[in-house]
């Protein structure tokens, strides 16, 4: 009986973990839409509260975004789907310095990186590619919250 209870505990935890997981990957479809509908309601509410009082910064970002991958570097985000994900336990030793810039600056003890891919064609040389990148998301006093905004 103990180990039923035990195993329930485990698969429940594993399930609430994947139902955080598929709610930060579909926050990362979002961000697509933040970006393109310059959506800056939206982007506040996925980020951490200690800095939503930082209107005029969190729309300069949204605006520098959408120019980004609406005008000056890509013309547009079309088909944008997620591809797989990265839980970061040991955010402090990641091979990325994003990752480890996430740790110092919002001290989690877990990051998620969740991987997408996009169409467009690239302004410069108007030629179609696939664009590659991943949303951020910080585990912060017990909640999951962006960190970035498409990179």
């Amino acid at each position: 009986m103990k180990y039923a209870l035990w195993t329930l505990s485990v698969l429940y935890s594993s399930t609430a973990f994947t139902a955080d997981f598929n709610q930060q990957k579909s926050h990362c479809l979002d961000a697509a839409n933040i970006v393109k509908n310059q959506n800056y309601g939206a982007f506040l509410q996925l980020i951490p509260e200690q800095i939503r009082g930082k209107e005029g910064a969190i729309k300069r970002l949204v605006d520098k975004q959408n120019d980004k991958y609406t005008k000056s570097r890509y013309a547009g985000i079309n088909n944008f789907l997620i591809e797989d994900y990265e839980l970061v336990e040991n955010p402090e030793n990641h091979r990325s310095r994003t990752v480890r810039n996430s740790f110092q600056k919002w001290q989690t003890t877990q990051v998620l990186k969740v991987n997408y891919k996009f169409d467009t064609t690239v302004v410069r040389t108007n030629k179609q590619q696939s664009v590659r990148g991943y949303c951020l998301f910080a585990f912060i006093n017990d909640e999951w919250y962006m960190t970035n905004l498409l990179r």
